[in-house]
């Protein structure tokens, strides 16, 4: 239907789908009652070729000369509804790679308070991902001699890139070359950048090869297997 007119004389009840539509009736109820009910829910609306949609109703009591009415609000949510999937599924995938990624990486706060790690990171320094979110970066004992001009570039919103150790769990060092960003991340309160916005830091450590002691995970993979020949 085109025309709001044609709605006039049908029941709102009409345009909640079936399966929701009691649930729909016994609220109106119990609110012409005086029963606390809440003013905002979301339930399913129904067009009218017979597609279900999310809607957000909004609705209260308003007196009347002969009594007490209940007026409601209609709000199609399907846009934020679908939004709200492509964020989760945008944020599954990410999850995949950033747990998959060869290389070691900690995302903190400006601090340096470590709030997620990947799987590289964990097996790195040989830390459980729930001890190390109790830890700063600096708690990995990070020995880098232009440690300062690094965080300098970050307070300013730039990358940088360092060359130094890292020390793992069982204190023993491997050298590492670091690469630094701040990404804005507004889920989450961290140090405020203004705008609403909050600023972390994503470092990813790659290991070098020369001179390196081989992690606790390594040294596993690459133990040979002993027997007779």
């Amino acid at each position: 239907r085109s025309d709001p007119s044609e709605f006039i004389g049908e029941s709102v009840a009409e345009r909640v789908a079936p399966e929701v539509r009691e649930a729909f009736l016994a609220r109106a109820r119990l609110r012409l009652e005086g029963e606390p009910v809440e003013q905002r829910y979301e339930t399913l609306g129904i067009r009218m070729d017979g597609e279900r949609f999310p809607v957000l109703v909004t609705a209260s009591l308003v007196p009347l000369s002969d009594g007490q009415a209940v007026i409601g609000f209609f709000q199609d949510v399907s846009a934020q509804r679908e939004a709200e999937t492509r964020l989760r599924d945008s944020e599954t995938r990410f999850r995949l790679l950033f747990d998959q990624a060869a290389d070691a990486i900690f995302i903190h706060e400006r601090d340096g308070t470590l709030v997620d790690v990947n799987q590289a990171a964990i097996d790195s320094v040989g830390y459980t991902r729930e001890e190390l979110l109790r830890m700063s970066v600096l708690d990995l004992g990070c020995s880098h001699a232009d440690l300062p001009a690094v965080w300098a570039a970050l307070s300013e919103g730039q990358g940088a890139t360092a060359v130094g150790s890292h020390r793992r769990r069982d204190g023993s060092t491997f050298p590492v070359e670091v690469h630094a960003s701040v990404f804005v991340d507004r889920g989450r309160a961290t140090a405020k950048r203004g705008s609403g916005r909050w600023s972390r830091t994503v470092t990813t450590a790659s290991p070098s090869r020369t001179n390196a002691a081989p992690s606790p995970t390594e040294a596993r993979r690459s133990s040979p297997s002993t027997g007779s020949t």
